[in-house]
């Protein structure tokens, strides 16, 4: 497993800011402290990049009023981001060996996703995204664990990852 660079949104004037550009939300950035933020996870068991199956996570996404929903077991290979048809926004990460298992993925509501500062594929089971507000910036982190009948290397692999992942997220967030 190879880890990622982060991706910063095309939205940035140059890669060292960390804000949204200012024709977007940076002026009047969310207030997530008093409108709220809606979050979910879900095991979607496959989402490879089908429409329908698509279309059926971005109906679920406005059936259940979600701002950002963290999605694991994707099966979608390689690392990128998507619109999907009610304008969330889905960015996922796979593996990078064309084999579809695996893969985890955070879709962002289209209220919240102008918010987008970067997010970072580290690998097939971690993706970590930062967001910006008014008051303070929020760093989301989705990871989809080993089972336990998985090696003992594999586990260890993760683990290390999931620590680095979280030792490397602004510590002000």
């Amino acid at each position: 497993m190879s880890v990622g660079r982060t991706r910063h949104c095309s939205r940035f004037i140059s890669p060292q800011i960390t804000h949204v550009d200012s024709d977007s939300n940076k002026k009047q950035p969310a207030n997530y402290s008093k409108t709220g933020l809606t979050f979910g996870t879900w095991n979607v068991l496959s989402l490879t990049s089908s429409s329908s199956q698509l279309f059926q996570l971005s109906e679920n996404i406005s059936e259940y009023k979600l701002d950002l929903l963290g999605i694991t077991e994707t099966h979608m290979p390689g690392t990128g981001s998507e619109l999907l048809d009610n304008g969330s926004l889905l960015i996922y990460s796979g593996r990078t060996d064309g084999i579809r298992r695996r893969g985890v993925g955070l879709t962002l509501s289209k209220r919240i996703k102008n918010s987008l500062i970067s997010y970072l594929p580290i690998s097939e089971r971690l993706l970590s995204a930062r967001l910006h507000s008014q008051h303070l910036n929020i760093s989301v982190v989705v990871a989809y664990a080993p089972t336990e009948g998985a090696s003992d290397n594999d586990k260890d692999e993760f683990y290390q990852q999931l620590s680095s992942a979280f030792d490397e997220l602004p510590r002000h967030d």
